[in-house]
């Protein structure tokens, strides 16, 4: 509280444009977040790939940060956009199917989403997520189709139901 009323600058920006927020975001500093909300910060400030502080949260498994930075109005980006692709993938990743119903509520495109070259179906069924694998095909990912590029498999052109079995996930 301090820094504020010593004239300190809330929206500083580090190297890669973080703010205050994105770090305290990233480490899951629940209390510093309410407390950067409380002072009226702009929770949906992008560092310089676009992602903000509640993708940093998403990343790291912070959903508590994630889901307090949305309660408070936090952009959860376009479709495309890195900031929705982050989301998306952290929410498959941790087996989220809240957050994937959320950001499909707000006009994510998430079966369709990439990032890096890969898509959230190749992602859950390598994971072995089994709750992301259901939300997705539920809203109709395609488990026989091929992916353009995958750059963290190696396998080019792998379909999630190679994919799956390829990382003996057989019961997906």
């Amino acid at each position: 509280n301090q820094f504020a009323q010593r004239g300190g600058d809330l929206m500083t920006r580090h190297w890669n444009d973080n703010t205050p927020l994105h770090e305290a975001a990233r480490t899951g500093d629940l209390d510093v977040v309410k407390w950067f909300i409380g002072h009226g910060v702009d929770i949906s400030a992008t560092n310089s790939v676009g992602e903000g502080a509640v993708a940093e949260a998403a990343s790291m498994g912070h959903f508590e940060v994630v889901w307090e930075l949305l309660r408070a109005g936090a952009a959860v980006g376009d479709t495309g956009s890195s900031l929705a692709a982050t989301l998306t993938m952290a929410a498959v990743r941790h087996d989220k199917t809240d957050l994937l119903d959320h950001l499909q509520a707000h006009g994510v495109k998430v079966v369709s989403t990439k990032q890096h070259g890969t898509a959230p179906l190749l992602e859950a069924v390598r994971s072995g997520k089994r709750l992301a694998v259901d939300w997705l095909l539920k809203h109709g990912a395609d488990a026989t189709g091929k992916s353009d590029h995958d750059e963290h498999a190696g396998h080019a052109g792998d379909s999630p139901l190679a994919a799956a079995a390829y990382s003996g996930h057989f019961d997906l």
